[in-house]
């Protein structure tokens, strides 16, 4: 069982690289438009810190986590209030 959630762990760290190169790549315009495509070495980074963050995560206990999740949901409800405000 050990070696499933490892497993899960990698795809959801390349999952989120991919994820990342993306999003930076469509924020500073597409590749054929001379945008940031982060290359082997940096794509190779961000996989590490998501794998290392993600395995941190996996150390703590179900109340940090959900202690953790609950700051998570009040920062986009922040956020979201804040760029309504600001746009209206």
């Amino acid at each position: 069982m050990e070696e499933l959630n490892g497993f899960a762990l990698v795809c959801q760290s390349y999952a989120g690289s991919q994820t990342m190169q993306s999003i930076i790549l469509l924020s500073t315009r597409t590749n054929k438009g001379g945008g940031y495509l982060a290359p082997p070495g940096v794509f190779l980074a961000m996989y590490i810190g998501l794998t290392v963050t993600w395995a941190k995560l996996n150390t703590y206990s179900l109340d940090v986590i959900a202690f953790i999740d609950i700051v998570s949901v009040w920062w986009q409800v922040l956020i979201t209030f804040i760029c309504i405000l600001l746009i209206t």
